[in-house]
């Protein structure tokens, strides 16, 4: 039929092959994950080890000035396949999660936090790299957080 032309292939997406990758990763706490996916569903998973900030930007908070990334990039070799993933960010703003913690009942702990900001992003993704032997090549948009 011609609604069956249309489909993508391959079709159906192996999405227990998917499953299967996520459930055999061992994930430590705090840890990063990229889940790769295009059109067709599953590609790879990468667990970078790091990711590198250059926190040139400065924002005001009610505490004073805070040092945000400008730039951060994580790069990744997992299984022969390549991950680079490069960020600019043009916008961040913080928000003080000591500030509703005592709303949630937890009026002490929070205080003493080591990184109390959270800061999310906008700005401009470069992804590259090699997955499956084809190469990996894109660039957009995006928002991302972390804490500061």
């Amino acid at each position: 039929t011609q609604a069956a032309a249309l489909q993508p292939k391959p079709w159906p997406v192996d999405r227990p092959a998917a499953l299967r990758a996520l459930a055999a990763v061992q994930i430590p706490q705090a840890a990063s994950v990229v889940y790769l996916t295009d059109s067709t569903g599953f590609l790879s998973l990468f667990r970078p080890k790091l990711i590198t900030y250059d926190d040139a930007r400065i924002i005001q908070t009610r505490d004073g000035p805070l040092h945000v990334p400008a730039h951060a990039e994580l790069l990744d070799m997992r299984d022969g396949d390549t991950l680079r993933l490069s960020l600019i960010i043009d916008d961040a703003v913080a928000s003080d999660t000591r500030a509703a913690a005592p709303q949630r009942g937890d009026g002490t702990a929070a205080r003493a936090l080591r990184h109390p900001w959270f800061i999310q992003m906008a700005g401009e993704a470069t992804i590259s790299g090699r997955v499956r032997g084809q190469r990996l090549s894109g660039r957009g948009r995006g928002f991302f957080e972390t804490y500061r």
